[in-house]
């Protein structure tokens, strides 16, 4: 509770003539208030922000009588709300739950609870790809509407791309709405595996190729062909985090004249986006080949 006093300067007026009349009225209201009553002394009139009376006269100043006059007025009550919304730009990262810092900041009541001039973060709030959040009703009186902030938790599955309007001062309901958009993209991963092949326990033949089929997920199947003990290293592939990795298949298919196949390690799996890249070990041996001769002395 607040009291300002006025205390006019002293009128006169001839001892046989009333006391003179007089109005007191309460005009532009500041920002953010109201008024609430008007209360003049005994004999006056209120009318709406407006008394009249008759000053109340003394004969000297020890006597000094005022003629009081009060007016009660108090902060006009406001309320508003904040909006998050969760605009996506693919459709993965829908319904994808994203988490977010509000701070409110002034004075204000929130849930139940007045902050005077103070701050409060409330955390975590959770806000689907794709759908929005309503803080419901914070309140304030007078025109200082509290100030706000807003801030995403980082995502290990989407990344931010443009933000509007994540921090002011809250907007009163029927007012331009306080809407906070953060509009996220899905985090790409890049991947790669691949191939070596090894001649077990013998020396390779340098002129031969060994060819291998390769199917991955969401890709045309292709084929390859390396040497003994070089390796093949595939292209880029790419998902998003909010997606599977994709699958590999490794098969090993018209092998040299003489050359067959020991085993294939890794050969299906799922593509790795760090390093040490999957490698798909084939291993290959020779036709084994006998034959003696004989000698003779004659």
């Amino acid at each position: 509770k607040y009291v300002w006093v006025y205390e006019s300067g002293i009128y006169s007026w001839e001892k046989d003539q009333p006391a003179p009349n007089y109005t007191i009225e309460e005009i532009n209201l500041p920002e953010g208030t109201e008024f609430v009553s008007a209360k003049g002394p005994e004999g006056s009139t209120v009318s709406g922000t407006k008394i009249s009376g008759q000053l109340i006269g003394f004969e000297n100043e020890a006597e000094l009588k005022a003629t009081d006059n009060s007016f009660i007025n108090k902060l006009k009550e406001s309320t508003g709300s904040i909006t998050i919304k969760k605009d996506i730009t693919h459709e993965t990262l829908n319904g994808v739950d994203f988490k977010f810092n509000l701070t409110l900041k002034g004075t204000f009541i929130y849930n139940g609870e007045e902050i005077v001039n103070g701050t409060k973060t409330y955390e975590n709030i959770s806000v689907s790809g794709g759908s929005i959040w309503n803080s419901g009703e914070i309140k304030w009186y007078g025109d200082n509407a509290p100030e706000y902030s807003i801030t995403e938790v980082e995502s290990d599955k989407a990344e931010i791309e443009n933000v509007i309007n994540a921090s002011g001062k809250v907007s009163k309901n029927g007012a331009t709405a306080t809407v906070a958009t953060f509009t996220n993209k899905p985090i790409e991963k890049v991947g790669r595996f691949k191939i070596h092949k090894t001649i077990k326990d013998q020396p390779a033949n340098e002129n031969d190729k060994f060819t291998f089929r390769i199917t991955v997920d969401g890709y045309e199947p292709y084929e390859v062909s390396i040497g003994a003990d070089e390796t093949y290293i595939s292209q880029e592939y790419k998902w998003f985090a909010t997606e599977d990795a994709p699958k590999y298949k490794v098969e090993e298919v018209n092998l040299p004249k003489g050359a067959k196949l020991v085993e294939i390690q890794n050969a299906e799996g799922v593509i790795s986006d760090s390093e040490p890249y999957v490698t798909v070990e084939a291993i290959n041996r020779y036709d084994e080949h006998r034959g003696r001769f004989i000698l003779r002395k004659e």
